[in-house]
């Protein structure tokens, strides 16, 4: 409703945010973007000020020969996809179906070929309500289809329900470790 005081403010994340960028790309190889995105409340800024906004941040970070990443969570169509298009080279929080609404199978495609992805096993498959046979099968699902995948790290997309069975944590972590070795 405020073009002119969104201009404003955005120009101002930009003078503010990039010394500090500056700075983490020249001792890191990596600086994160701390905003949480999530297509459902994003992708109507996307175009305007958010994707102008992570190309100018990623410019900065290759200018020292760092990489981009990103928190991306909730609803990933259709905005996840265009984050490696400004410069994105890793997202983390990524919550696969059910809790999201991109399978498994397709979230690499999504997401190109070159970008990193962290976690991408959704939270809700940890709760007792979800049957334990289904959430083996599903992990053993994920270490197959990213096995390969040198640019995917397993881990659970977002957090974990304070509700979850830990147990289940421990299941994950022995079943990947076995099935990917």
């Amino acid at each position: 409703d405020e073009p002119e005081e969104t201009e404003a403010f955005m120009d101002f994340l930009d003078e503010v945010h990039r010394p500090v960028i500056e700075f983490l790309a020249k001792e890191r190889k990596m600086v994160f973007s701390v905003e949480n995105y999530s297509a459902d409340n994003s992708s109507g800024y996307f175009d305007q000020y958010l994707g102008p906004q992570l190309q100018r941040r990623s410019q900065i970070a290759q200018k020292y020969g760092a990489d981009l990443g990103v928190h991306h969570d909730g609803k990933l169509q259709p905005l996840f996809g265009r984050l490696q298009e400004v410069g994105v080279t890793y997202a983390n929080g990524i919550t696969a179906a059910p809790s999201g609404d991109v399978e498994l199978e397709d979230i690499r495609a999504i997401a190109g070929d070159r970008m990193v992805l962290k976690d991408i096993i959704p939270q809700s498959i940890f709760m007792d309500s979800y049957d334990i046979g289904a959430f083996k099968e599903y992990i053993a699902r994920a270490a197959e289809l990213f096995r390969a995948d040198h640019r995917v790290i397993l881990g659970i997309g977002d957090m974990l329900p304070c509700t979850s069975d830990l147990k289940r944590l421990e299941i994950m972590v022995d079943m990947i470790t076995k099935l990917t070795r």
